[in-house]
């Protein structure tokens, strides 16, 4: 349904693109489905049950820092996506 979006300077802009996407799909899929911020900066919709090893791991420690950065945000976030 989405793919890997190269970031051409509006990573923001195409962030929340594919999160008004996401969030006009059916419950299951946003679920199941994370957008991912890579480090080259490219912005993509990841199926979580499709990870790879390596993947997995980035994506772990990406939500750890998050959730230790700023806790209530994280779930304010969570809580957010799940009532679109």
């Amino acid at each position: 349904m989405f793919s890997r979006i190269a970031q051409s300077g509006g990573s923001r802009d195409e962030e929340a693109l594919i999160m008004a996407a996401l969030q006009r799909s059916p419950t299951v899929f946003r679920a199941r489905n994370s957008v991912f911020i890579g480090q080259e900066g490219d912005v993509s919709v990841l199926d979580v049950g499709q990870l790879k090893e390596e993947e997995q791991v980035q994506v772990l420690e990406k939500l750890v820092t998050a959730i230790n950065e700023d806790t209530e945000a994280f779930f304010r976030r969570v809580r957010r996506r799940f009532e679109a």
